[in-house]
Parts: C-alpha cells; sequence; structure tokens
C-alpha cells in the first residue's frame, strides 16, 4: 500500500553566519575520555566582524511525505539513530509503514513509524525545521493510513518532559489515557552509551 504525497510548504528563514552554520553539524559530545579541552580564548576583532551576519536567505521547500523504501535509509542515517535496529525491518513488513519527509523530494528531514493496528512512534522533525507543521503533517498522514486500515484509534507515547510534543497532540485532539516507562540508550560523556528509562505519557485518539 502506498501511501499518498501530502501537502507541505516549509518556509524557512536561515541566516548564514558562523553560529548559525553549527546548527546543521551533529558536534560530538564534550569531555569524551582523552580529549583535551582547549582554555577559551578572546576573539580578535576580525573574528569578531566575521561571525557577524553577513546574508540572510529566504527559503521556500516543498517537503513530499511518503512511505519510505531502502534507497531512502543511508540519508535517514546521517542524523537518525533508528535505522539499523527498526526502520530497516519496518519498511519489509506488512502492517508497518515508515513515513518519511524529504525536503524537495530529496533529503528526508522528518519521520514517523506508523503500526496499522493503531499505533505512531518514532515521530521526529530534524531541528532546524520543526515549529512549521511538518510534525503535524506527519501524524495527520499517520492517522489517515491506521485510519484506512480500518482501526478505530490512534494511540502514541510521548516523554512526560517533552513539553511542545504534548501541546501538539493535545491540540491534534489527543487525550491522555495512561503513563509508562520507555527505556533507550542515552549518551554518556565518555561516548558510550547506557539504557536509561523516560517516564512517558499513553495518548489516545478516535479517528
Amino acid at each position: 500500500m502506498a501511501a499518498a504525497l501530502v501537502w507541505a510548504v516549509v518556509s524557512v528563514t536561515r541566516t548564514r553566519s558562523r553560529s548559525s552554520v553549527n546548527e546543521y553539524r551533529f558536534q560530538p559530545h564534550n569531555g569524551y575520555a582523552g580529549t583535551p579541552t582547549a582554555a577559551p580564548k578572546s576573539l580578535t576583532s576580525r573574528e569578531q566582524n566575521s561571525s557577524a551576519v553577513s546574508r540572510t536567505v529566504h527559503l521556500e521547500l516543498d517537503v513530499e511525505i511518503r512511505r519510505a523504501v531502502a534507497r531512502d535509509l543511508p540519508a535517514l542515517a546521517t542524523w537518525s539513530g533508528h535505522v539499523a535496529d527498526v526502520f530497516r525491518a519496518a519498511i519489509e513488513a506488512d502492517d508497518r509503514i515508515l513515513l518519511v519527509a524529504l525536503a524537495r523530494g530529496r533529503f528526508p528531514i522528518g519521520h514517523a513509524l506508523v503500526d496499522l493496528h493503531g499505533t505512531i512512534s518514532h515521530v521526529l522533525v530534524l531541528a532546524g525545521f520543526r515549529d512549521q507543521g511538518l510534525g503535524t503533517a506527519l501524524v495527520e498522514e499517520s492517522e489517515r493510513l491506521i485510519h484506512e486500515a480500518g482501526a478505530g484509534h490512534s494511540t502514541l507515547e510521548v516523554e512526560k518532559g517533552n513539553e511542545a510534543a504534548i501541546r501538539l497532540y493535545k491540540r491534534l485532539g489527543y487525550l491522555t489515557t495512561g503513563e509508562t516507562s520507555v527505556q533507550w540508550d542515552d549518551p554518556l560523556p565518555d561516548g558510550t552509551v547506557q539504557p536509561v528509562d523516560h517516564p512517558s505519557w499513553v495518548m489516545s485518539k478516535k479517528l
């Protein structure tokens, strides 16, 4: 079953400066074992001037939301940590659909995993493209797929501390129906990870 393309025109303003470029790079964790920390130094006047905004560019991006296929996974793996353990198996399953949001139909900037029995999970939008309606579009498309598959309710889990996501789901009609604890790996300063429990709300909506 192929997912239909969903509208999403994302209007994005980006500044080209030394500080704004860093938002698009995945920085290593500070304080890795054996990594010396450089002492802070004062910027020269030339360095201060070079970090000022030199240009503001207004971009409008057409974002397609569709069912993911195998060729989407390498690009998705550059920023999402769920490709190897969750998404690769999901795209081969008959009862699950991985949705990807593709900027200009090419690079993934968001995803959501849909269990056609009525569960939405792994809703995530790349940081630079949040708060512009893309999360809403991913959830609504997930709901459409669940409804078409014959399920009458949609259920999801959200970390209790994720206030922005909770506001989004409430606005879309979700009600808190329970609580649980979700475990995933959190990074440590030495570069390793450890499983940590994250208290979460269970939220549901009648479709």
